[in-house]
């Protein structure tokens, strides 16, 4: 085939390269190695004392970090993003400052009254302060003020750049100005993708926090969450397993047996209706399996 005949690319214009997603999964594994060798790197560097493996919500934001920082540097300097006409941006216009600055108040305006609106819905819808979205509401806490601060220089650089400032940012801020210059739709377009942006925004945080791993088991996990009396289940040393039965309704009930590799396996309750329930002989039930394995892949397991 010859290349007249090749079949155009279906991508947009502006979908990232292969390489983007390649960088990023490099950091990604980059961020979870040293974090899973956190106290040898930290003593190694003359640090000593530091955990053995850092876990939790901060090595996990630090994780993404890792994540995302390559594949930016990757966007910017590699693949060049910023210089594509999609982008709606022409890097040769260097508008004054004083040319654009009234659109930009007005955009400003927009934009934080944004996330006003975003803030507000967080405020009235309370799940969002539960977990496990309490943790997305601390991020975005702590990230309001410097992003207030830095959008007053970041908006008016842009708009220094752009082909048409007026966005959907600036048609909101014009309308909530008492300008009759305003554009509905633009609007309508701007709040919905905020919309969508606010809602994910939050979920995706809230998935963070657990890191590569819960040390103390999925029981505690899940305890953690169910417990009103805020009880800490820790292992016992040696058996870092766990078998576990539940009960729901009115009074919540675990019945937890700790195990260890190498150790038989313990009776364990299931529940038909509590309190009644029938003991499961895990061991004799997996050793009986286990006997009518063929016997070539009893050699490989």
């Amino acid at each position: 085939m010859s290349a007249a005949q090749q079949p155009a690319d279906p991508r947009p214009t502006s979908a990232v390269s292969h390489g983007v997603g390649l960088v990023g999964v490099a950091g990604l594994f980059t961020g979870v190695l040293i974090a899973r060798n956190f106290g040898a790197l930290a003593a190694m560097l003359g640090f000593p004392g530091f955990p053995a493996q850092a876990s939790g919500p901060n090595a996990a934001l630090l994780s993404l970090l890792f994540c995302g920082t390559p594949m930016v540097l990757w966007s910017l300097f590699i693949d060049k993003v910023h210089l594509r006409p999609s982008t709606g941006i022409d890097w040769s216009l260097r508008r004054p400052v004083a040319e654009v600055l009234d659109t930009s108040i007005i955009k400003i305006a927009g934009l934080w009254a944004t996330w006003a609106l975003i803030a507000g819905v967080y405020a009235l819808c309370r799940w969002y302060w539960k977990p496990p979205y309490d943790f997305s509401m601390s991020v975005l806490s702590y990230a309001l003020i410097p992003l207030i601060f830095l959008s007053v220089p970041y908006i008016v650089w842009l708009d220094r750049n752009l082909i048409s400032a007026r966005d959907g940012s600036w048609h909101f801020g014009a309308w909530i100005s008492g300008r009759d210059d305003w554009d509905a739709a633009e609007i309508f377009h701007h709040l919905r993708a905020w919309a969508v942006k606010g809602f994910f925004l939050a979920f995706m945080v809230s998935i963070v926090p657990p890191g590569f791993r819960d040390p103390q088991g999925i029981h505690a996990a899940i305890w953690d969450d169910i417990d009103e009396n805020g009880e800490q289940f820790v292992l016992p040393p040696g058996e870092l397993l766990t078998m576990a039965a539940y009960t729901g309704g009115l009074e919540r009930q675990a019945f937890i047996e700790p195990v260890a590799v190498g150790k038989p396996l313990p009776d364990m309750p299931l529940f038909l209706r509590p309190p009644r329930h029938v003991m499961i002989p895990l061991e004799a039930t997996y050793q009986a399996a286990f006997a009518g394995v063929p016997e070539r892949w009893r050699r490989e397991l």
